[in-house]
């Protein structure tokens, strides 16, 4: 009779396992590439809709899962409704029109010699960097918690960020509403409890960590242009017309890709390598 201890440890390295894969799969098979490209805000806005019932769930059946997992959960949901108002449809009914806006922006601030955004480059950022990353925290819960910790974080920033844009410019921005509405909120009530079983070193790392990860952006978007390029699959004609884009290069893996995988993962490993060294010791 298998140990339930053991039991548990081969079902936790089987999903990360499947964490990795779906990584793999968005980005390193050109049809599954090529088909979410100009779909993947609207796939997040079900996987939103999926995780709101099943939380409901949960609060209705009193789940056993931890509250920081639940959390975590949460912290995907709302980051996959701002993900819509971005990339999807915005207020004004506008579609995909963050890029156009943040490029717009980036140029306004920088200059005309800047990094900008491509729909490439977003679909990479927000799947690994939000997606993936967000999955590895509900992963990790409390045992591993770093990873939540940073996706506290980075809500908690990029929230700041649009409200900080908006009140420069005094107008709106895509990504305003659900920044908001839903990231400064619950990722305020989500530090205020990691506080109370942390202290304030809890709460300052992570949006330390978020601030600098926002900042560390023009410079991983020079990356992209190191991009191996192979066959070029054409632009779904909703994505035809935007600047910077003309096709996307089925060979996607390169250094662009392998920073943000490696971002992704990079607070889990070091987690998992505190605890192994340093958490036996107290």
């Amino acid at each position: 009779m298998m140990d339930p201890m053991q039991d548990q440890k081969t079902s936790g390295v089987m999903v990360l396992a499947a964490i990795a894969v779906f990584a793999c799969a968005l980005h390193l098979v050109p049809e599954i590439q090529a088909y979410m490209l100009p779909r993947w805000p609207v796939v997040g806005l079900g996987g939103a809709v999926f995780i709101a019932f099943m939380l409901f769930d949960q609060w209705r059946r009193r789940s056993g899962v931890g509250p920081f997992t639940q959390w975590h959960w949460a912290f995907l949901m709302i980051y996959l409704l701002h993900q819509f108002e971005e990339h999807g449809v915005d207020l004004y009914g506008r579609s995909y029109h963050f890029m156009a806006y943040a490029n717009a922006f980036l140029i306004e601030q920088f200059g005309a010699g800047t990094a900008l955004l491509t729909v490439l480059s977003l679909y990479e950022i927000n799947t690994l960097l939000v997606w993936v990353a967000f999955m590895l925290a509900i992963w990790g819960g409390c045992r591993f918690a770093w990873p939540g910790l940073l996706a506290g974080g980075l809500i908690f920033t990029n929230g700041l960020l649009h409200i900080g844009v908006g009140a420069m410019r005094w107008e709106y921005n895509p990504g305003l509403a659900t920044a908001v509405l839903l990231f400064l909120p619950l990722s305020v009530m989500y530090f205020m409890r990691v506080k109370r079983r942390g202290g304030w070193s809890s709460v300052f790392v992570p949006i330390l960590a978020g601030l600098g990860a926002h900042a560390a952006l023009p410079s991983v978007l020079r990356l992209e242009g190191t991009m191996a390029v192979g066959d070029v699959v054409p632009m779904p004609p909703m994505l035809q017309g935007m600047p910077m884009v003309e096709g996307v290069p089925t060979t996607t893996f390169t250094i662009f890709f392998a920073v943000l995988v490696m971002g992704a993962f990079l607070p889990l490993v070091l987690n998992m390598v505190w605890a192994m060294f340093f958490g036996r010791r107290r």
